[in-house]
């Protein structure tokens, strides 16, 4: 019958969620089981009683946001446990108690911690691409018109536009000449070992993967040194060091906060001296993706959730969520293919 497990059961919520096939009789007891997967450690097993893994901990916790459940289990638990598998020595992430570091647990547990975050901030299962998103127009104001999809499937919203440059030092005040230009999303800065609004070590983590996972001679990155190279730690190293250097979980700045586009009789532009002056007015709970080394390290932002590229998954989102859908509708179109 196939596995029944986390895993399997996220990869089924997943992908039905991306297709807009996720109907109440597909999900309809899948929260009650995931809950029972959380241990006495506070991480999730595979299946009710298994030991805490950080991959199949990760399946759960997602599958557990797509449907909007993860409120429901023990959070704080589920923190802690996270937070204790970043090792202080190499500054990667284990996927068990009292296990060596393992990069691919860069992704599995610095996304679930991200998680965490957007859940403690009341976020969806797309909050992070909406807050990208919606802060990665051009400063101009100009966009494109794109699908929200989690909206009505014909409601439109401007939100993507955006330049390739970036800056190191990501801070409003800072280089202002060169910051105006920028998409607040696109603004970047060196990371710190308490900088990042991620509640592990975003630049411990960032470190060991570009030095210790990477394969510096053929490319490629590996579980840990003395380790082959392969596709899998591959994808998941640096989907982990994509989560480290720039997942929002944070809203960015709140509505009304900006500086005034315009002077008091409507005409001027924005100059730097009065976004100096309403620097006091403005509240950056993220002001820049958090970047280890040269700016050339900075990657693509990836979801949390689906470890999709934000922009990506948007486009998936877009497209399924303006094609019919529901039970019947479904069952319909199966017996059609069939016949």
């Amino acid at each position: 019958q196939g596995e029944v497990d986390s895993r399997g059961t996220y990869t089924v919520i997943c992908v039905a969620r991306v297709l807009n096939i996720l109907t109440p009789e597909l999900t309809e007891g899948v929260a009650d089981f995931l809950l029972q997967c959380q241990t006495y450690e506070g991480g999730f097993g595979g299946e009710p009683g298994n030991e805490a893994h950080g991959g199949y901990n990760y399946c759960a916790l997602a599958a557990l946001l797509i449907l909007n459940s993860a409120h429901r289990c023990d959070m704080d638990a589920q923190e802690r446990w996270l937070l204790r598998r970043q090792v202080r020595l190499e500054g990667g992430f284990q996927g068990r108690t009292n296990k060596l570091v393992d990069s691919c647990y860069s992704f599995w547990q610095g996304a679930a911690l991200a998680m965490c975050e957007i859940v403690k901030n009341g976020g969806s299962d797309v909050y992070d691409m909406e807050q990208f998103l919606a802060h990665d127009a051009p400063v101009d104001g100009s966009a494109g018109a794109t699908v929200n999809p989690t909206a009505d499937a014909n409601t439109t919203t401007t939100s993507v536009g955006t330049k390739d440059a970036v800056s190191a030092d990501g801070e409003i005040g800072m280089e202002l000449d060169l910051e105006l230009d920028l998409p607040e999303a696109r603004r970047i800065k060196p990371v710190e070992d308490t900088s990042g609004n991620l509640p592990f070590n975003q630049n411990a983590l960032q470190r060991y993967i570009l030095h210790c996972a990477q394969n510096l001679e053929g490319g490629g990155m590996r579980d840990k040194p003395g380790k082959s190279r392969d596709f899998y730690h591959s994808c998941y190293a640096l989907s982990g060091l994509s989560i480290a250097q720039s997942c929002i979980t944070t809203r960015m700045r709140e509505e009304g906060t900006l500086p005034p586009t315009a002077d008091s009789d409507g005409a001027g532009d924005v100059t730097g001296k009065n976004i100096l002056e309403e620097l006091p007015e403005i509240e950056l709970d993220w002001s820049g993706a958090q970047v280890y080394g040269d700016s050339d390290n900075l990657l693509e932002p990836t979801s949390a959730v689906f470890n999709i590229g934000l922009r990506r998954l948007s486009d998936a989102l877009s497209y399924y969520y303006a094609q019919p859908t529901g039970h019947e509708i479904l069952l319909e179109a199966c017996t059609t293919t069939r016949s």
